[in-house]
């Protein structure tokens, strides 16, 4: 495998010269740069990255961290993320939350000895954690930290507000929606109580189901819905995340209660796998892929030293009419 001194002896110049021109850093001529372009081409020369990031003072690297990555959101939240870092020349380095908050200590403490550039959090940061004191890049999705800390979530206001016209426009008159403890502590929240407004406004009684961090979701449904079940007696409306929508509309239709004749259901994400549910599930949609590309066009602006003008960006939302409303 060639090394940066056969470039060098082949281009007719020193080390020196050959690492700044593959750094881009100082002046060499036109005429030297190509001499030492050719010789790379030729040698099939491959640079060191670890030393080259050094260089820069930079790892290459940037993490993400999510709650669960079983969760579709998630799923497709990180395979954004992963390709805009990507594009943008970075790599990523992945933390699974869980139940298990020291591992976003483990993550931090990586950022602070320079492992990576920087982070993207989808989780809650724990207590034990000064984000402020870091001084170092970080984006947080759908959670407020402290002042300083850039935030990019979904305009969950407006989403609350497209669910509620769904039923009330449908006709509803007594309606749920389901809230984890999860919700509870991130921007999202702003969707349940934006449509309890609405529907209260036009006199639908509204009730909210508190499941802490057990609600019906593809694992625990089947095991926990006998909790759940007496709440939809009267029940012509409910509104929750897709997947715990999912959950229930499989459940309701094994109790012969027909959707969307005897129960309509709105659904907050989007997700892909909604489509092929029977009925379609009428949805709320984020759009994940501007959340991940704002996110890495922000964390890479911090890493570059400029100034965040928006510390908080909220992208839209929008309704999809599916067969379950």
């Amino acid at each position: 495998m060639a090394s940066i001194r056969d470039v060098a002896i082949k281009a007719g110049v020193g080390i020196g010269t050959v690492s700044r021109a593959l750094n881009g850093s100082g002046y060499i001529s036109d005429e030297t740069k190509q001499k030492i372009m050719q010789a790379v081409e030729e040698l099939n020369y491959k640079p060191n990255e670890l030393a080259k990031n050094l260089f820069h003072n930079k790892s290459g690297f940037i993490g993400i961290v999510v709650t669960n990555l079983s969760h579709p959101f998630m799923t497709s939240l990180v395979k954004h993320v992963e390709n805009n870092l990507y594009t943008n020349g970075y790599k990523c380095m992945l933390c699974e939350v869980g139940d298990n908050p020291n591992r976003i200590e483990e993550f931090v403490e990586m950022l602070q000895r320079n492992v990576m550039d920087g982070i993207i959090c989808c989780a809650d940061i724990p207590s034990s954690i000064s984000l402020a004191e870091i001084h170092r890049p970080i984006v947080m999705v759908d959670r407020y930290v402290t002042e300083g800390i850039p935030c990019i979530h979904s305009d969950h206001k407006r989403g609350g507000e497209l669910a509620a016209q769904a039923l009330l426009s449908a006709g509803c008159k007594n309606v749920v929606y389901f809230v984890s403890s999860a919700t509870e502590r991130g921007y999202s929240m702003d969707r349940y109580r934006r449509f309890a407004e609405v529907c209260k406004q036009h006199k639908c009684k509204v009730t909210a189901i508190g499941g802490g961090s057990k609600i019906p979701n593809f694992q625990s449904g089947p095991t926990i819905w006998k909790k759940y079940i007496s709440h939809f007696d009267g029940i012509d409306g409910l509104f929750t995340a897709d997947v715990t929508a999912a959950v229930c509309m499989k459940m309701l239709q094994k109790k012969g209660i027909k959707i969307p004749k005897k129960l309509k259901v709105v659904g907050y994400d989007g997700l892909d796998f909604t489509r092929f549910l029977t009925p379609e599930l009428t949805t709320v949609r984020q759009n994940v892929p501007e959340i991940a590309k704002r996110s890495v066009d922000t964390i890479i602006r911090m890493i570059d030293g400029k100034k965040i003008e928006e510390m908080e960006q909220i992208v839209d939302v929008t309704f999809r009419k599916g067969e379950s409303t």
